[in-house]
């Protein structure tokens, strides 16, 4: 029930008001109080944030409907195309002659494509036949040219795509360098069944530092700003993507291919 404040008399009316004084911030609405504007900061910040991605792929998807395939590759130069798509060393999973090709420059020491690394493996299992994937090396921590040469080393004994997810896995115990990094590599090595005499001979040698050479080059001259950085039928996409988003993307690529 509402206070009389017509029936006080000076005295009372005076007390009153002197607490309600004392206690305003404790009378305030919870969104005028420090916790309660925390809190609408945090919230508009992570509207502002989806808004931005939801921004990103839907003008990423207008560009795609407003264009044809003949059109975007027609836009593409020859050394953009053999900077993009390589001289053909690198690993791939998927169907040759898939209508989509997708294209991530990666780096096996990168969090965010650690973050992204189940997309391409998701997208090749809902969309069979239609995409062929493409894995290429953009090196830029300190241990990152390591983890790629273990990488292609596994390759070479057909077994690329193992090592690939076991050093996304295990992205938090490999941030070590020399000796002791390849001593830790060659403990995931033992793991997947490989000759590991024949694996230690082609990491000691740096057998493919001048593929993983060619891959950073390419990225450098595709002017890419970090990873993971996508080319999907030679149409760029940078950073992280949510799978749901790059699903979309793709559908609209796919829908846009005659």
């Amino acid at each position: 029930m509402p206070l009389d404040l017509a029936h006080m008399n000076l005295e009372e009316r005076t007390k009153y008001l002197e607490l309600k004084e004392r206690y305003k911030k404790k009378l305030l609405p919870w969104y005028k109080k420090w916790w309660g504007i925390t809190i609408l900061i945090v919230l508009a910040l992570g509207i502002i944030l989806v808004t931005i991605s939801g921004l990103y792929v839907w003008n990423k998807i207008q560009e795609i409907q407003t264009e044809t395939t003949s059109n975007q590759t027609a836009n593409v130069n020859e050394a953009m195309k053999l900077a993009i798509n390589g001289v053909g060393t690198n690993y791939t999973m998927g169907t040759a002659g898939a209508p989509l090709t997708i294209i991530e420059f990666a780096d096996f020491a990168c969090p965010f494509c650690q973050k992204a690394r189940n997309i391409l493996k998701d997208a090749n299992k809902k969309y069979p036949g239609k995409l062929r994937i493409v894995y290429r090396d953009m090196p830029l921590h300190a241990n990152s040219i390591e983890l790629a040469l273990a990488a292609r080393c596994v390759g070479e004994q057909g077994k690329f795509w193992e090592m690939h997810d076991l050093l996304f896995e295990n992205q938090t115990n490999l941030t070590a360098t020399g000796d002791e990094l390849a001593v830790v590599l060659e403990s995931l090595v033992g793991t997947l069944g490989i000759n590991q005499e024949a694996y230690k001979k082609c990491y000691t040698d740096k057998k493919y530092l001048s593929d993983i050479g060619t891959d950073f080059g390419d990225s450098v001259a595709l002017n890419l700003g970090g990873t993971p950085s996508w080319f999907l039928n030679e149409k760029n996409l940078s950073g992280y993507i949510p799978e749901e988003d790059f699903f979309k993307i793709i559908d609209s690529i796919l829908a846009n291919i005659k």
